[in-house]
This record gives structure tokens, sequence and C-alpha cells, in this order.
């Protein structure tokens, strides 16, 4: 460079050499020098871009890098990075639109197919979402929680065959947590009550103080018929957490199973706690 120090071109390939290296910082001040005369190449958005977006200045970020975009460098990487840019500033529409462009170039890339699902999944595409998650060859936990918000939307949707395609993927992923035993057992309450009960037994077996776990075993045995066992069951979730929620639960879990006197003292007694309290005043009308 020293024998070219006026030479545009030689300066590109040594951005180029820069960027190639992971020079990023080194690559940004020459581009910002020449940026100056040749605002219209790409490529010097494109390293302008990149270096936002490492330095986390999203806005000027997603500027550069859809200027390199239109200016020719339309490339997958190009696209998978404004996309996310465009997803941090909360722009879902136009984040879709990039990394949709970049799935259809990168169909093997299971990072653009989580991106691109997350970005469907925050406009409402939930089934298309879904199919991308299931497309890919193995679950992460981020994948799994994500799959598993997306299945109880589907269920609600009515969608059973993609929520139980969903169910049947959750179940492949390894080293579940606590909560995750309890998402996927809660989510079987839906469509099969019987079956849920494994995956909340092992859920607090990993951490008996999981509250939901808990309140969907009981619900689990409710919907079973399993009417002594709910009622056991809410009776030891009582007294260990005695509170205005816990009471309003388990006067409920009473009241299906046709205990009424018990339902109403333990309605009486959240009453106490909240003489206004709009779930306790809803489920006590009935029995007064």
């Amino acid at each position: 460079m020293e024998f070219y120090p006026y030479n545009p071109q030689a300066k590109l390939h040594l951005i180029t050499a820069f960027a190639r290296s992971n020079q990023i910082d080194e690559a940004n001040d020459l581009a910002s020098v020449l940026i100056k005369d040749f605002p219209d190449n790409g490529m010097l958005n494109q390293v302008k871009g990149v270096w936002y977006f490492g330095n986390e200045d999203y806005e000027n970020a997603k500027q550069l890098l859809e200027n390199a975009i239109q200016l020719g460098f339309d490339t997958p990487y190009n696209r998978l990075i404004a996309g996310v840019t465009n997803l941090r500033l909360g722009r879902v529409e136009q984040a879709y639109s990039h990394l949709l462009n970049a799935s259809q170039r990168l169909p093997d890339d299971p990072n653009v197919q989580r991106l691109l699902a997350v970005s469907q999944t925050m406009l409402g595409r939930t089934e298309d979402a879904t199919e991308n998650y299931l497309s890919l060859d193995a679950l992460s936990s981020s994948d799994f929680n994500a799959l598993a918000s997306n299945a109880y939307e589907l269920f609600s949707l009515g969608n059973l065959d993609l929520a139980q395609q969903s169910l049947d993927k959750l179940e492949t992923l390894e080293n579940k947590t606590p909560q995750q035993f309890a998402q996927q057992g809660i989510l079987k309450l839906s469509m099969d009550p019987q079956g849920a009960l494994p995956d909340l037994r092992k859920a607090l077996e990993l951490d008996p103080s999981l509250d939901s776990a808990k309140q969907a075993m009981i619900a689990a045995e409710l919907a079973s018929g399993n009417n002594e066992a709910a009622l056991t069951l809410a009776s030891e979730l009582l007294a260990s957490n005695r509170t205005l929620e816990t009471l309003n639960f388990v006067a409920g879990v009473n009241f299906q199973a046709g205990n009424l006197p018990e339902a109403l003292e333990l309605l009486e007694d959240a009453l106490n706690i909240d003489p206004n309290n709009v779930q306790t005043l809803y489920y006590i009308g009935p029995l007064k």
C-alpha cells in the first residue's frame, strides 16, 4: 500500500484481504475513507454494515447492508445479517423478507431456518414456523421452548395434526429440564391426559418444588377420572403453598370432584385474604 497510497483499487483489494482474515476494524477504517468518494460501491457498504452490526449500531448496519444488497452484493450472508439486524430493530416484516431469501438459498443451514422460524412466529405464521422447526435434524433447548409454544397455539387453532407432530418432535430432545418435562406434559394434557402423567412425574422427580407441574398433574388425574388421586395431590399442594391463587385452584379441584362443601370453605378462606378477588367471587357464586 505504501507504494500506491492514492490507488483506490489497491485499497479495495486490501479491504477484501482484511475482511477475509476477519480484521474487520482495519477493513472498516479503509472503507470509511473510500466510501466518501465511492458511496455506491457495494463492497464498501457491506464492510461498513458488518462493522456496525458487530458494534451493535443496528440502524447504520441496516442502512448500509441494504445498500450493499441493492448495489449488487445480494449474498445469502448479507441477507442473513440484514435479517438479524431488522429483528433487533423490531422490524419483523423486513427481517422475514431477508431471512426467507437467505433460507431459500441456504436450505441446509439450520441456523438460518431457526431465525426464519423466529420471524414467522413473531408475525403469527405459526404453521410455517412449526414446519421449519420440524425440519431441523435436532432441537436445541431454545427450539424446544419455541416449538412447545407454537404447539399450544396450533392446538387452540384446531390444527391437531401439526400439534401432534410438534409433540412427537419435542419427545426427541434429550436431557430435558424439569420445566421442559412440565411443558411437554401440559401440552399432552390437551390431547392425552393419561399420556401426560409420566412427563409430569419426571418433572416433579427432578424438581419437587415445580408448582406448574403439580397443578398439571392434578388436572391430568381429574381428566383421567382419578378424583381421589387429584384431591390428595391438591391437599399436598395447599399444605406447602397456602396462597390466594392456590386456594382458588384447590377449590376448583374440589368443585370438579364433587366436594362442594370443601370447595366453598376454601373459597371463603380466599375471600378472607382478598374480599374483592374476581376469580374467587366468580367461583363462589354457584355455591352460595
